[in-house]
């Protein structure tokens, strides 16, 4: 199996949360943004997702393959894209600590002000 193939069968087994074998556009938001903050080299900005995602859904089925993945990471030498994966662990860590802590503060202020009005 070339580095490639592990590259993609780590991020299936991450984001194809359906296990339908493809990933869809809610799929792949994650991977753009750090395709963003890791990747400036490539010019991506956060208004063309849209653009980005058609470039590599090459059928334009509205879902990319595993073959449309490695053909994308492929053209843009993908020899970077193990820091993506753990940097992708890293901002589902984060936003999963930054909505629990949202989620509390929240709590907090409903609990405590709300009811002595």
């Amino acid at each position: 199996m070339s580095d490639i193939d592990t590259i993609v069968d780590g991020l299936w087994k991450k984001y194809d949360a359906d296990q339908s074998g493809t990933l869809n556009l809610d799929d792949t938001l994650p991977f753009f943004e750090v395709m963003i903050a890791n990747r400036p080299d490539l010019g991506l900005q956060p208004g063309n997702f849209m653009e980005w995602f058609d470039k590599i859904d090459s059928d334009h089925d509205g879902t990319i393959s595993k073959d449309e993945l490695k053909g994308y990471l492929a053209g843009i030498n993908y020899s970077h894209t193990h820091e993506w994966i753990l940097s992708l662990d890293k901002i589902s860590y984060l936003r999963s600590k930054f909505l629990s802590k949202l989620l509390y503060f929240y709590n907090f202020y409903i609990n405590n002000f709300i009811s002595l009005n």
